[in-house]
């Protein structure tokens, strides 16, 4: 292979979750995942399955990522507002990619 070769990689997935907030009631939560020591980058997929009900505060919900390279976790925080009928909810996958 040479030099000027793109560096092989591959993708594997950390782990995933999902929360719910109910009617009236919202929900927090923080989570964390493993990342192996040679991962070259981390990334989230995530999902909103709110009912598009009337939200108490301002959007359904969301999920944040954040890579702590030195103590190789990666820190999930999610959150969904309560809302007025079915209650809110935010899906995510945890991804890394690395070397081949």
């Amino acid at each position: 292979m040479s030099p000027h070769n793109a560096m092989a990689t591959y993708k594997i997935e950390l782990g995933s979750g999902n929360l719910k907030g109910s009617f009236g009631f919202g929900k927090k939560e923080d989570y964390t995942y493993d990342v192996p020591e040679n991962a070259i980058h981390v990334s989230i997929d995530q999902e909103d399955h709110s009912a598009n009900t009337l939200n108490i505060g301002n959007g359904n919900g969301k999920v944040t990522l954040r890579w702590d390279k030195a103590s190789r976790k990666a820190h999930v925080h999610a959150w969904v507002n309560g809302a007025v009928g079915q209650g809110n909810e935010v899906r995510w996958t945890v991804y890394c990619w690395l070397k081949a």
